[in-house]
């Protein structure tokens, strides 16, 4: 399991991120491409907000005005008063306001009025006392996500005689477009320190909903208070705290367990463990390197089951440097493990012989 960062390290940044960042309703007539690639925000009659964009917020906005990302990029890159002139034409063809959310005076996202403000702060605000007693193995936050991974010590049990699953969940959420608010159960393999994400599980929450403030529907522009964020915020955390609990519950703990029991059942029985890795990388989009990994790991880990296979993909997330990459690892290898009747023949098919 990547390590990210440290809890105390994770807490700073929320909190110096919660004073940082700011959140802006605006029409689009009142949003500008500069000549320069940056945006510009009129928040007043007489003056422009400018901003820079970051890479993420880039795609949203090529996404938004119906321009091609890699024709996008390439103006941006070679020929920026191209690429605004484009953008402007037809952002402002399109009558409506966006949500632009800012962050040390960058626009991080570029988003529909209706999505609805989940805040990494709120979140942890409300999960972390209720974890006191768990163990936070990762974690990690940075201006798109939050991710909080945490185990029971108490709640333990065997995949095989020794081979110990520590149980626990995942809480993650993104506050740019980029993914829901989600809280699943998540297994922590003692004997190699290996994360399983079971999304099957657990609860997932959309970032959509109502407009964020219904009182300033027909203002040009407006910048969203706290209060308003947190009110909305109020009904998701109760069910937050009611998924919370039923994850780290014995019974959901022994429902999964038998799960991995039946995968480590399953053997590899094709005579090409390469080819195997193959069909499987292809399914799940691993690039090669990723797929070099996941075989090397496959073959020292010697366990050539369904079981393996999702371990030796769980083991492969340590070794990439994105934290993002590494937790969809995570999720993918349980993916693996409960892959169907169907997919399972088709990744174990037996080589004929020549």
């Amino acid at each position: 399991m990547k390590t990210g960062l440290s809890l105390v390290e994770m807490a700073t940044e929320l909190e110096r991120q919660s004073k940082a960042k700011k959140d802006y309703q605006i029409t689009n007539a009142r949003v500008g491409m500069l000549e320069d690639g940056s945006i510009g925000l009129k928040t007043t009659d007489s003056g422009m907000m400018e901003l820079g964009v970051s890479e993420y917020a880039h795609g949203q906005i090529a996404a938004y005005t119906d321009i091609p990302k890699k024709y996008y990029d390439r103006m941006l890159e070679n020929h920026p008063r191209l690429l605004a002139a484009n953008v402007n034409t037809w952002l402002h063809k399109k009558e409506g306001r966006r949500l632009v959310r800012t962050l040390d005076g960058r626009c991080r996202a570029f988003l529909s009025d209706k999505y609805r403000i989940i805040d990494n702060f709120a979140v942890a605000s409300m999960v972390l006392p209720m974890l006191s007693e768990l163990n936070i193995e990762s974690c990690n936050v940075d201006e798109n996500s939050m991710y909080i991974k945490a185990f029971s010590p108490k709640l333990m049990t065997e995949v095989r005689v020794g081979d110990k699953v520590q149980w626990g969940v995942i809480i993650s959420n993104g506050e740019v477009g980029n993914q829901t608010l989600t809280i699943a159960p998540m297994s922590y393999r003692l004997v190699c320190s290996n994360g399983m994400v079971m999304n099957d599980f657990g609860m997932k929450r959309r970032h959509i909903g109502g407009r964020s403030n219904d009182e300033i529907i027909d203002a040009e522009y407006s910048i969203l208070s706290d209060d308003t964020i947190k009110a909305e915020n109020n009904v998701i955390m109760r069910k937050v705290r009611d998924v919370l609990k039923a994850s780290l519950s014995e019974s959901k703990a022994q429902e999964m367990t038998n799960v991995m029991r039946q995968a480590a059942n399953v053997p590899i029985v094709a005579k090409s463990i390469p080819e195997v890795i193959e069909v499987v990388s292809t399914d799940f989009g691993f690039n090669e390197d990723e797929s070099e990994g996941i075989l090397n790991h496959l073959i020292k880990g010697g366990d050539l089951t369904k079981f393996g296979i999702a371990q030796a993909i769980s083991r492969q997330a340590e070794d990439l440097e994105s934290y993002d990459r590494a937790t969809d690892f995570e999720k993918l290898s349980f993916k693996a493990m409960i892959a169907s009747d169907s997919v399972w023949e088709k990744w174990n098919k037996p080589k004929k012989a020549a």
